[in-house]
């Protein structure tokens, strides 16, 4: 960022402008990126990477329409980009527009065919569109090429969730059903879950073929690794609404939050009373049991740090805390606090080195 404003204080560059507006988008101030963006676009309509930004920012306040209407200008202007026409079909989709969902879907698997860009998202959200119009039998097609253009082991689990969905979609409550018990066995049958939007996707169809206990555990899972995300809270409580599970879904929202919320401010006790092995065994704790929560993550990475600044450098927790932060870069990059952390850690083990190269000489 500081490279960026000082780029900006010698002359006011788009480039920069847009890098500072993704910086700022990263940390949470999504309404000031957006203004950023939307400058950008006015001094220069032909800055495509800005309408992109801007609309990733309206998602992340949960504006759809508004990112739907802005990847629509951006898809005009540049139609030919495999992720740009995949936001546009996945944002269409979930509004409700099956005809402009389709359309970009369509044109994401043509221009994607070789392209290292090439995503299964097409497939799955073009099989759904298909579902939407009860053309099941072309839907099933999709599905089976997604499985032959992809790893199974990567893309199984949401091949099945879209294939219940497609059938319950158009009719087929038997199969929907069908879908719904074999993804509840696939649950059972491993601990880890997948990521937000997946568990969503899995929960809606789960409530809608009659399962109640595991969309109620997915779903508290969600809220419990993003307590702290009022727009996520507020789609999770849509979806409990849709199931006829409004005021107790919102006491498990509550609930959740709070056991979250716990589970740091206890850790962050610790070690704000210079408890800190008792602080780093809590927080690793807390990771076990909600291990893609930013907060804990972060906060974890930062209490290890501050213990070895204090107690000299460890290389196993040194170790655990580069884990951490790598593990919060692969599910939400670009964080500043991960690279003020990286930054940190690094720091720690030269001086550490060239302590032990004076100790040694002096002896």
């Amino acid at each position: 960022r500081e490279v960026y404003e000082r780029v900006l204080a010698g002359r006011d560059y788009n480039w920069a402008r847009a890098g500072v507006a993704k910086i700022r988008m990263n940390n949470g101030e999504h309404e000031a990126a957006r203004q950023m963006f939307q400058g950008v676009i006015a001094e220069n309509r032909y800055y495509i990477d800005a309408y992109d930004q801007m609309a990733l920012a309206f998602q992340l306040m949960g504006l759809h329409e508004e990112a739907c209407s802005v990847l629509e200008k951006a898809a005009a202007l540049s139609p030919n980009s495999v992720p740009r026409q995949r936001n546009l079909g996945q944002v269409a989709l979930r509004l409700g527009h099956v005809g402009m969902a389709e359309k970009a879907f369509r044109k994401c698997i043509a221009i994607g065919e070789y392209s290292v860009m090439k995503t299964a998202d097409a497939y799955f959200g073009l099989a759904r569109v298909c579902g939407i119009k009860n053309e099941p039998k072309e839907a099933l097609q999709w599905l089976l090429l997604a499985q032959r253009e992809f790893p199974v082991e990567l893309i199984g689990l949401r091949a099945k969730i879209t294939e219940g969905m497609v059938h319950h979609e158009s009719g087929d409550y038997r199969r929907a059903r069908k879908c719904g018990d074999e993804l509840e066995q696939m649950l059972e049958a491993d601990p880890a879950r997948p990521d937000t939007p997946t568990c969503l996707d899995l929960a809606i169809l789960l409530f809608a073929v009659g399962v109640k206990e595991a969309p109620v555990e997915l779903l508290c899972y969600v809220i419990r690794n993003n307590h702290d995300n009022p727009v996520l809270q507020d789609e999770v409580q849509r979806i409990f609404d849709k199931a006829r599970m409004g005021e107790e879904g919102n006491a498990l929202i509550l609930a959740s939050r709070k056991e979250a919320t716990d589970l740091m401010n206890r850790g962050v006790l610790l070690w704000k009373t210079d408890k800190m092995p008792d602080a780093v065994a809590w927080m690793r704790d807390a990771r076990l049991k909600l291990p893609n929560n930013l907060r804990i993550l972060f906060n974890s990475a930062q209490i290890i740090v501050s213990h070895l600044q204090k107690n000299g450098h460890d290389g196993a927790l040194a170790a655990e805390a580069a884990q951490v932060l790598m593990h919060v870069d692969s599910i939400a990059p670009g964080q500043q606090r991960f690279a003020q952390l990286m930054e940190q850690l690094a720091a720690l083990a030269p001086v550490v080195a060239a302590a032990t190269e004076a100790v040694a000489a002096g002896k």
